[in-house]
């Protein structure tokens, strides 16, 4: 990948890292205690068609052990931001999660560079949103000023921007927008009308029904648009406009507020 890389389509994703589903799964975070509904069966089986699904859009998947004392593990992308020629090892917002950034970085280290955030702040993955070449930093209950501000600072040493966005709603900012290509994007809520957002030249927003909201969280790889299942209006709208979509269930994570972007991490 390289900063002026814009089609979406063109880039093909090799590798990504997962993590196993934990059997503690049941304790992970989540805003209204849904997640002690998991039905470890069920998570386990969807992460498996997740996984096969990577591997049939050309990814070579490393794939992590799930660890007991890691509920939240599987979320793996709120450890680490890949940007060109670097993994950036996150400091995740939530204490519970910080021990899982050392194997996501040995795993990383091994095909790519790597740095921490080491400022003290915190900042999840699941926070950093790329539109095109820009990139944007959520401020959440995860992320603060100081993790976005120590990301910004990374990117801009190698050449790239990054622009904040504050919002409410929601865990994470891609829980609420995702890209579907460089000029055309997915999302629900007041997020939407975000100035940093709104004043994107020639984007293209495909609105999520309130009814459907998570289904905002959506997953581009090689070609295809992988959406949650259980969204019909949402998966027309996308397959409307000229996507090709592959539809895989996510409701056992949906349950502790995960979408399809959080269990991988892909370059």
């Amino acid at each position: 990948m390289t900063p002026s890389e814009r089609d979406f389509f063109n880039y093909r994703y090799t590798r990504g890292i997962v993590r196993e589903v934990s059997t503690e799964i049941v304790g992970a975070l989540a805003e209204n205690n849904t997640a002690a509904e998991i039905s470890l069966e069920r998570a386990r089986h969807e992460h498996e068609r997740y996984i096969q699904v990577l591997g049939d859009l050309g990814i070579e998947t490393v794939v992590l052990p799930a660890d007991p004392n890691l509920p939240d593990g599987v979320f793996v992308e709120d450890t680490a931001v890949i940007l060109p020629g670097l993994a950036v090892i996150t400091n995740p917002g939530a204490s519970t999660r910080q021990g899982e950034v050392d194997s996501v970085e040995a795993a990383l280290s091994t095909f790519i560079k790597t740095r921490r955030l080491g400022g003290g702040g915190t900042l999840d993955g699941g926070d950093v949103l790329r539109i095109g070449n820009k990139y944007f930093i959520g401020i959440s209950q995860r992320t603060n000023i100081e993790g976005a501000e120590e990301l910004r600072g990374i990117l801009m040493e190698r050449g790239l921007t990054a622009e904040f966005i504050e919002f409410t709603g929601a865990l994470h900012l891609k829980t609420l927008v995702t890209p579907l290509s460089p000029d055309t994007i997915i999302g629900a809520g007041d997020v939407l009308n975000h100035p940093a957002i709104t004043k994107l030249s020639g984007l293209k927003i495909i609105v999520v029904p309130k009814s459907e909201a998570p289904a905002a969280n959506v997953l581009v790889i090689n070609g295809r648009v992988l959406v949650p299942g259980g969204f019909p209006e949402t998966l027309g709208r996308i397959s409307a406009a000229g996507f090709e979509v592959v539809e895989i269930n996510n409701f056992e994570f949906m349950k502790a507020d995960g979408g399809l972007t959080c269990r991988s991490v892909l370059w």
